[in-house]
């Protein structure tokens, strides 16, 4: 079992790595989140059960990009007995504190980088690598109201090597037998690292329209969004998702946020198993 796990989290890393420079400024964690909302408890008995799909969507070329470009969001999202899990979304992780109202514990994400070669205005600018990231999340449910809690450390050096945290709020209900709708609130902390690796220019690649900055850590952005799920049966579902976000702070104060409002629209059709 525990060979099985690790071949199936170097696959999951692999084609994470393999698709990244598709991904656009805001992860698959943001744009397959429609998707895990509609996550209810399987009616199989079987230990293993999840959902796959994929969908289509469109996103900033990085953050802070005036210029969008379609991404392609394959999902998987697999859970073993309930604990452990396998994610396009959420990473490789475990359920350390599993209850009807409140999941927490570890686990690792990839956070896919940014090329020079993401954006002509990017040119000129070190590659940021993609960076497996370590840390811990918290879901706490009541009634209708989601409240979520992550912090991630990244462990490359050659990749953002800095801290991010997240607060999402998100409040959902049901329109009508088969859709349901979720509104919901984000925001997104950073460490002085991270700041200034992803929003920074170095002095010997500054020019005359791309001037010599340091980013700083604190609020990054604020945002929200809107998750519409459509039941066809039992097991297959659809979803849309639209979100805007707001940098602020020195993300927007960078000279390489060539706009500090940031959207993504999306769609999936995924399959419960």
């Amino acid at each position: 079992m525990k060979l099985g796990i690790a071949a199936a989290a170097a696959v999951f890393f692999v084609a994470a790595s393999a698709t990244a420079a598709e991904v656009g400024g805001f992860g698959w964690e943001a744009q397959q989140a429609g998707a895990l909302d509609s996550r209810v408890e399987s009616f199989s008995d079987s230990e293993l059960k999840g959902l796959v799909g994929f969908g289509f969507g469109a996103a900033p070329q990085y953050i802070g990009s005036a210029d969008y470009e379609p991404v392609f969001l394959p999902l998987i999202d697999i859970e073993w007995r309930g604990t452990y899990f396998l994610s396009t979304q959420r990473g490789l992780g475990v359920n350390f504190i599993r209850r009807r109202a409140l999941r927490a514990g570890p686990r690792l994400t990839l956070d896919p980088g940014r090329a020079s070669s993401d954006n002509s205005f990017l040119t000129g600018l070190s590659d940021i690598d993609p960076s497996i990231e370590a840390g811990v999340f918290l879901e706490l449910f009541s009634g209708a109201w989601r409240f979520k809690l992550d912090l991630r450390k990244g462990l490359q050096a050659t990749g953002h090597n800095g801290l991010i945290g997240t607060v999402d709020l998100a409040l959902g209900g049901r329109l009508d037998d088969r859709t349901n709708l979720v509104l919901g609130g984000a925001l997104h902390w950073t460490s002085d690292t991270y700041a200034n690796t992803v929003f920074g220019v170095p002095a010997a690649q500054a020019t005359g329209s791309r001037p010599t900055f340091k980013g700083t850590g604190g609020v990054q952005d604020v945002g929200a969004y809107a998750n519409l799920i459509y039941n066809v049966n039992q097991r297959v579902f659809l979803t849309g998702l639209l979100r805007v976000t707001a940098l602020v702070g020195s993300a927007a104060d960078s000279p390489l946020s060539q706009s500090d409002q940031q959207y993504f629209g999306g769609a999936l059709i995924a399959y419960h198993f």
